[in-house]
């Protein structure tokens, strides 16, 4: 009798707490470093891998004291508040997803939407080729921007959307994503280079570099190339975050080449393939002239 006089009382008081969550603003509600969705400061739902990186699933704390229904209410109001705060933290993503673009710009934003707002140039290659101008320019004023190695949107890599970045690959990934803080190099570790991408860094040689700072020093070792080659240097480092052999490692997997004194190098462009001569037709009145000049 007892017992089910309290149970009946906790019963209650769920539901009743499940209602105020249910009118809460969004303000109450919060994501932990570890996913979990807080409510006034507790604990009440986790994310879990879903269909895409973009879109974990939300998995509320088991609570037998409440129905299904209130239940399913409490995940609504979650998943609502969820929604909202994504699209609010990656704006130019969503904008660039919902806009109304061509079918390249689409293709593009679904791929950027892969990476978190981040991709590398050889990937969407096909797209940015079929972009149409307007289009472009249009996502150029969401953010985006067309490096020389990468597409990156810009205001994702600021530390509001950078946590959130962190908190949905390790989600995706299954395992410890690296918290770079407003560190712009790290080493790269054992993460894999699509959860390094997904994190707003790009992957070179024992490094992982911020896309923006790894389009500053490939310009910056491109400028110095054109006058030759060149080596190592300080402002060259700080950008790479390494020295010696890993910051060699870096400049390869840039395109560059080392050469016999320790420096770097362009690669050499390929010259003018030479054209393949078409074999004269020996019927041609042109044939008949080369026989006679080869007869005189």
């Amino acid at each position: 009798m007892l017992i089910a006089a309290a149970r009946a009382t906790i019963a209650r008081e769920a539901a009743s707490r499940a209602a105020t969550l249910c009118n809460s603003g969004d303000d109450a509600f919060a994501l932990d470093d570890e996913g979990g969705l807080r409510w006034d400061g507790v604990a009440v739902a986790r994310l879990r891998r879903g269909e895409t990186i973009l879109a974990p699933r939300i998995v509320p704390a088991h609570n037998e004291f409440l129905d299904p229904a209130t239940t399913a209410s409490v995940l609504a109001r979650l998943e609502n508040w969820f929604d909202g705060h994504r699209r609010r933290v990656l704006g130019p993503l969503f904008a660039a997803l919902d806009g109304t673009f061509g079918a390249a710009a689409r293709g593009l934003a679904f791929q950027l939407a892969e990476g978190l707002g981040a991709t590398s140039r050889n990937a969407a290659k096909a797209q940015i080729a079929a972009l149409d101008p307007a289009d472009r320019k249009h996502l150029g004023r969401l953010g985006l921007r067309f490096g020389v190695h990468a597409l990156y949107f810009a205001p994702l890599l600021r530390p509001p959307a950078q946590r959130l970045r962190e908190v949905l690959a390790e989600i995706h990934s299954g395992s410890p994503a690296p918290r770079p803080g407003r560190a712009s190099t790290l080493p790269r570790g054992a993460t894999p280079v699509a959860v390094w991408t997904a994190l707003g860094f790009r992957v070179l040689g024992a490094q992982a570099i911020r896309v923006d700072c790894a389009e500053r020093l490939a310009a910056a070792a491109r400028k110095r190339a054109r006058r030759g080659p060149f080596r190592e240097s300080a402002d060259l480092v700080a950008l790479a975050g390494c020295e010696d052999a890993a910051f060699a490692a870096v400049m390869r997997d840039l395109g560059f080449r080392a050469t016999t004194d320790g420096g770097f190098r362009q690669p050499k462009r390929g010259g003018r393939k030479p054209r393949r001569r078409t074999p004269a037709n020996a019927h041609s009145p042109f044939a008949k002239l080369r026989d006679l000049a080869l007869a005189k």
